[in-house]
């Protein structure tokens, strides 16, 4: 361009176009900050060859230099001032969400102390009230470590416990995103509930049968490991909706199930989990004991989780 106005007023809106989407993304969609990198780094692309398809169109024609337009310090210092105003919010977050990292890997690495766990316990409930997305990778180590200790300090449960909600909540962004179920089907479901919760006037779980069509083999399945349907149920997906109740895993066997918003328990008995997504879920009533820790090292470990013990 050939307009010193019409440059600098271009490469700020851009600036502030990018920086206020990346901002956005992180802040109100929980995105991560590598993908709002990648989006600030995709957005320059599309607005440099919009940029570039506007010029060779339309053309700039050459203008006088405007003796009131401010001075190039002057245009550096607003420039400053933009740059630091859209991207202050991706880089606060950015900062916080290293801080929790390096609290998690600092932990893992020491000694076991119950003032350590008590610290990444309330670090990893502030991330999650914060909507803050750390490595999933740094929360498999960490929290393996805890549970490796849990067995011998019981002051390493309640973090247990903490490290799987926050993973539960990162499933957020990453579990299928599955249609409304069409049709009908005779599958009875079972859901196993071991706790009712004070609020009386909500319903203990509700179950939706969700996505398309699926044979039998490849359908989705939510009974009881005592007692089990004969065929599958032909759609895609279960959908559990936490209510005013705890669900219990021991003893049930799920296939293609999704389950949100619930309070999760196990003891560590039989239990058939085959690409089974817990999504904002707790573990309040979850044992650390037994097979519970080998489940608990699973869900740590993937998004979806298959899981099978007999005991």
């Amino acid at each position: 361009m050939d307009d010193d106005r019409a440059r600098w007023s271009v490469i700020i809106g851009c600036i502030l176009i990018v920086g206020t989407a990346a901002s956005i993304d992180v802040v109100l969609f929980d995105s991560s900050v590598d993908d709002a990198l990648v989006l600030m780094t995709v957005l320059t692309v599309i607005l440099l060859l919009c940029l570039l398809a506007w010029r060779s169109i339309l053309g700039f024609p050459a203008r006088e230099t405007d003796p009131e337009f401010p001075s190039r310090r002057s245009l550096i210092i607003q420039l400053a001032s933009i740059v630091f105003v859209a991207f202050t919010p991706l880089m606060l977050r950015a900062f916080e969400v290293r801080e929790v990292e390096q609290t998690l890997t600092q932990a893992s690495r020491a000694a076991f102390s119950s003032d350590d766990a008590q610290k990444v316990e309330m670090r990893l409930a502030a991330a999650r009230a914060n909507r803050l997305r750390v490595d999933s990778r740094v929360l498999q180590v960490a929290g393996a470590a805890f549970i490796n200790t849990s067995g011998e300090n019981p002051d390493a449960w309640s973090t247990v416990r903490e490290f799987l909600s926050y993973r539960s909540f990162l499933n957020v962004s990453l579990y299928p995103k599955v249609t409304p179920a069409t049709g009908t089907s005779n599958y009875r479901t079972t859901v196993t509930i071991t706790n009712l919760g004070p609020h009386q006037d909500q319903p203990a779980l509700h179950v939706i049968f969700a996505g398309g069509y699926a044979s039998g083999e490849n359908s989705a399945r939510l009974e009881s490991l005592a007692n089990p349907q004969p065929v599958g149920s032909e759609f895609s997906y279960f959908i559990i909706e936490g209510g005013n109740a705890t669900l219990g895993l021991d003893g049930e066997f799920m296939k293609n199930v999704i389950i949100r918003d619930a309070d999760i328990s196990y003891a560590g008995g039989a239990v058939r989990l085959e690409n089974v997504w817990f999504v904002n879920c707790t573990f309040h009533d979850y044992t650390l004991k037994g097979k519970a820790t080998n489940l608990g090292e699973t869900i740590l470990a993937s998004a979806s989780v298959t899981f099978v013990t007999s005991s």
